[in-house]
């Protein structure tokens, strides 16, 4: 049994669609629970290579599903400062052992002929 209510947030102006499942779960629920698990396994100490594969494998996911995790859907402003907080720890903590991995310096953008651009 699904039942969707949109509400207006009068703070930012966005319109918010709430999708209430049976058991109660919204989306920002979902959201909330998915953007403490990114940064719980972005936080985690890396101490031997198994954590870095477990590192590589966070940062593969969060590229890959960058649309839904970065999206419009997601509301946390403080999200966004803590990922690019635990990113620049990446980069802060250990550059040779990041270089290494990468084997060159690698910058993130967004290019400007992606798809999620052109929609705005």
């Amino acid at each position: 049994m699904e039942e969707e209510k949109e509400q207006s947030d009068n703070s930012t102006g966005k319109r918010r669609v709430y999708v209430c499942v049976a058991s109660g779960v919204t989306l920002d629920s979902v959201y909330k629970s998915l953007n403490r698990t990114v940064l719980y396994l972005l936080s985690r100490p890396i101490h031997n290579v198994t954590d870095q594969m477990a590192l590589l494998d966070a940062l593969h996911r969060l590229t890959s599903h960058r649309s839904l995790i970065l999206g419009p859907g997601n509301f946390d402003q403080q999200f966004i400062g803590c990922l690019c907080y635990c990113l620049m720890q990446l980069t802060a903590d250990s550059p040779e052992n990041i270089r290494s991995v990468f084997h060159a310096s690698r910058t993130w953008t967004l290019p400007a002929e992606c798809p999620e651009n052109l929609e705005n």
